[in-house]
């Protein structure tokens, strides 16, 4: 059989390879800002926020800030997502391990994103039970971070998946 390709078809697999293109990029950027802000936020915003508590007013503005970051990640994160899942499983179809991995991974993201919204809704556990409190931290925004980096973890296995075949 030969294979023809008109100047329509030729155009409409190189919009979708841009189309494609730009969800991983989105999704990639959209993800590792997520995680680094997070990272930021608890590692270096959050033990200097403890020992300064008179910069309440300057804290307020920097959580306004690192929410409307994380929230546009997330969306990106979302629409991103979609396009790419809908390209993956509209075309032959993925082995089971790709396919199981992707289910974990929209999991994970799902319960990193109720652990925000609890969060921002009623705030950290605060106790006076020490371990309570550790407990509230790691379940809080600091949880977000170990979540994700189990997701980054099974995106990279996904794409192995990929090329071998497995």
């Amino acid at each position: 059989k030969s294979l023809t390709l008109n100047r329509d078809t030729l155009m409409l697999t190189e919009t979708s390879e841009y189309v494609m293109i730009i969800a991983r990029w989105g999704h990639i950027l959209g993800a590792s800002t997520w995680l680094g802000i997070s990272l930021t936020y608890a590692l270096v915003i959050a033990p200097i926020r403890l020992s300064h508590q008179s910069q309440e007013e300057l804290f307020k503005t920097i959580n306004i800030r690192y929410k409307e970051i994380v929230d546009l990640s997330v969306i990106v994160i979302f629409i991103s997502g979609l396009i790419m899942t809908f390209d993956r499983l509209t075309g032959l179809p993925p082995p089971t391990t790709w396919t199981i991995l992707l289910g974990s991974k929209v999991m994970l993201a799902i319960l990193m994103v109720y652990l925000i919204w609890n969060t921002r809704r009623y705030g950290p556990i605060k106790s006076s039970n020490f371990i309570m409190n550790r407990i509230g931290r790691i379940f809080g925004y600091n949880a977000t971070i170990i979540l994700g980096v189990v997701i980054f973890l099974l995106a990279s296995w996904m794409r192995t998946v990929l090329e071998v075949g497995v």
